[in-house]
C-alpha cells in the first residue's frame, strides 16, 4: 500500500493504491475527513464495487454457481495502478485479474480520479466494460466525515421521503420506518442512528445536500449519477458516512441471480459509465 498526498493552498489529502480510498484530507489542518478509528469504524471512504451493501448470506449466483462476495464489493481491498499524478490530483485504475474474475466474472476497468482545490475534494468514477458480454454492477462512495459529538442537520436539495426501508442484517426488508426527515432537514444527534441504523434514501430526490456542525463547519455534497444516498454512523460516533450508491443491499429472501438484483447496473460491451461526487467544506 502507497500513500498519495494531495496539497492545494492549506488543504491537503492522502489517498491510497489500497482501494484508491482518501483517508485523510484537512484545510487549515482541521480534519474534514473522519481518519478511522477502530473504536467506531476502522474505514474512511471505501470504494463500493460490483455491490453496494450486502448479499444475502454473502453469496451471489451467476447461473448455477454461488460465490462469496465480500459486503461493499472486493474494490476496497484491491491493489489500485497509479495512472498519473499531480500536486493537486491523482488518477487510479483497477482492471480485472484471477482474483476478480473468481468473485466476479466479467472484464472491467474501474478509473478513479480525484482532485483537490483549496475547499473543495471530487472524486471521479468511471467503470468500463472491456469484455465482450452486457456487464452488471453496482458502485458507490462511502466517505465519512467529522462531526463534533454526531450533532448538527442535514439540508437536502429537495424534500426527502418521511419514511425509508427498514434494514434486517443488512437487508432490504418492505418495511418502512421513519426516516425523521422533516421537508429537507434532517437533526443529527447520537440518538438518531441508535432508532434507524442507516437512512435509505432509495430513488433520492435531492442530488445535493449539506451538513453543518454544532460549531458552524461543514460541508456541501454534490452527486450526479448515484441515485440513492445513504446516511449512516455507529451510534454515538463522532463523525456520518454520507454515500452515494447506484445499487443495493439484496432484499430479505432474495436468491435469484447476480444481474436481476434491484437496481442493478449494466453496461454494453466498450461502453463506459462516469459518476462523480464533490464535497466542498466550509
Amino acid at each position: 500500500m502507497t500513500s498519495l498526498g494531495l496539497r492545494a493552498g492549506s488543504a491537503t489529502a492522502s489517498i491510497t493504491t489500497t482501494g484508491a480510498e482518501t483517508v485523510g484530507w484537512t484545510i487549515d489542518d482541521r480534519a474534514i475527513l473522519w481518519p478511522g478509528d477502530d473504536r467506531w469504524w476502522q474505514g474512511s471512504a471505501p470504494v463500493l464495487f460490483p455491490v453496494c451493501g450486502a448479499p444475502r448470506n454473502g453469496l451471489v449466483r451467476y447461473a448455477d454457481a454461488e460465490i462469496e462476495m465480500p459486503l461493499h464489493g472486493f474494490a476496497k481491498a484491491a491493489e489500485f495502478t497509479v495512472e498519473d499524478r499531480s500536486d493537486d490530483a491523482v488518477t487510479l485504475s483497477l482492471a480485472d485479474d484471477e482474483d476478480t474474475r473468481a468473485v466476479f466474472p466479467y472484464p472491467f476497468r474501474l478509473t478513479i480520479r480525484y482532485t483537490l482545490t483549496e475547499t473543495t475534494l471530487t472524486q471521479t468514477l468511471t467503470v468500463t466494460n472491456t469484455g465482450s458480454e452486457r456487464m452488471p454492477y453496482s458502485l458507490g462512495v462511502h466517505p465519512g466525515f467529522t462531526l463534533a459529538d454526531g450533532t448538527g442537520e442535514i439540508s437536502f436539495e429537495h424534500p426527502e421521503s418521511a419514511d425509508v426501508p427498514v434494514v434486517v442484517e443488512r437487508l432490504f426488508s418492505e418495511m418502512r420506518q421513519p426516516s425523521q426527515i422533516e421537508g429537507t432537514r434532517l437533526s443529527l444527534s447520537p440518538a438518531l442512528f441508535e432508532r434507524v441504523a442507516s437512512l435509505c434514501l432509495l430513488n433520492a430526490a435531492s442530488r445535493s445536500l449539506s451538513m453543518t456542525g454544532a460549531d458552524g463547519h461543514g460541508l456541501t455534497v454534490d452527486f450526479d449519477g448515484f441515485p440513492h444516498i445513504v446516511l449512516w454512523a455507529p451510534s454515538g460516533a463522532p463523525f456520518v458516512a454520507i454515500e452515494g450508491w447506484t445499487g443495493h443491499g439484496d432484499p430479505t429472501g432474495y436468491d435469484g441471480q447476480f444481474g436481476d438484483r434491484p437496481s442493478t447496473s449494466w453496461l454494453s460491451p466498450g461502453a463506459s459509465a462516469t459518476y462523480s461526487a464533490a464535497f466542498t467544506a466550509f
